[in-house]
């Protein structure tokens, strides 16, 4: 903040607030969303080996080039 600039208030919007649904339904070995439907499939969640890059790292806690599952 710097001195002599004002601070301004927004008006309080009302109205509906946006949702989206974050359930997950499993079938076999099938994962799938509401979203999923509009593309007509689902895929199965995969698992791989990595490495934690520079950007992540701190934001996991981690230290970089640490393995990991992703």
């Amino acid at each position: 903040m710097k001195q002599g600039r004002s601070t301004f208030v927004r008006p309080t919007v009302h109205g509906p607030t946006g949702t989206l649904d974050r359930t997950v339904t499993t079938q076999g070995n099938t994962y799938s969303t509401p979203i999923d439907a509009w593309f007509g499939h689902a895929e199965e969640p995969t698992v791989y080996r990595t490495r934690i890059d520079a950007i992540t790292a701190p934001l996991l806690e981690m230290d970089q080039d640490e393995l990991m599952l992703g």
